[in-house]
């Protein structure tokens, strides 16, 4: 793994391309943060800390049929039924790890 500092990645839900999607992500600046690419770009961060270098964690999402989504992180509710109904999506899921100022993500599934 790499240090909760230098860690950057997230998941994409309705995938299209790096600019659309909605995306749950992770970045030491931010925490645990949602961001919709391709619409309004809203992001929200929620400022609680990711794992520590080498630390396991189950992450879950979960989302339904009307478009909300949530994030747990070893079972505790992180983000809860974000709304993300009114964007266009696909029906693929993407995985991003990030890089920033030669810091390198390393995440292991």
């Amino acid at each position: 793994g790499s240090n909760k500092d230098d860690t950057r990645f997230g998941f994409y839900l309705g995938y299209q391309d790096p600019a659309h999607g909605y995306f749950i992500g992770y970045d030491a600046y931010s925490g645990w943060y949602t961001q919709d690419y391709g619409y309004k770009g809203d992001w929200k961060p929620t400022n609680i800390a990711g794992p520590d270098l080498n630390e396991e964690a189950v992450i879950r999402i979960e989302w339904d049929e009307n478009q909300k989504v949530s994030l747990l992180v070893d079972n505790e509710t992180i983000i809860d039924k974000a709304d993300y109904s009114e964007m266009e999506m696909s029906d693929k899921i993407a995985i991003k790890n990030g890089s920033y100022s030669g810091a390198v993500t390393e995440m292991y599934l």
